[in-house]
């Protein structure tokens, strides 16, 4: 079943990370994405913490280190993202939904 295949070969949480993290073409977008969030985590918890905020340059340095070290923590949670996408399940009542045609063109 290509739903199956797909899931289990193509969308994993192994290669989703993987691109994440390594692809040129995906990983600028979740490196900001990671930034932007740490970035707002810093301000609220310097509010009490702190004189201030973290400088822009603190920031994107912690946000990559943390960004390198992240494969070493991930794989615990591949089972989890799996099963929680539940891709298979949702790709082929998809599928089942569209057109020959459409289909094919998948």
């Amino acid at each position: 079943e290509f739903s199956k295949f797909f899931a289990d070969k193509i969308l994993t949480s192994p290669k989703l990370w993987d691109s994440m993290l390594n692809d040129p073409s995906t990983s600028p977008a979740f490196y900001e994405l990671f930034r932007t969030h740490f970035q707002k985590f810093c301000q609220i918890i310097s509010t009490g913490l702190f004189r201030g905020t973290p400088e822009p340059e603190t920031v994107n340095l912690v946000t990559r280190k943390a960004i390198e070290k992240l494969p070493n923590h991930i794989h615990v949670l591949h089972e989890y993202i799996d099963k929680t996408m539940g891709l298979e399940h949702t790709l082929r009542t998809k599928m089942e939904a569209m057109s020959a045609a459409n289909f094919e063109r998948v």
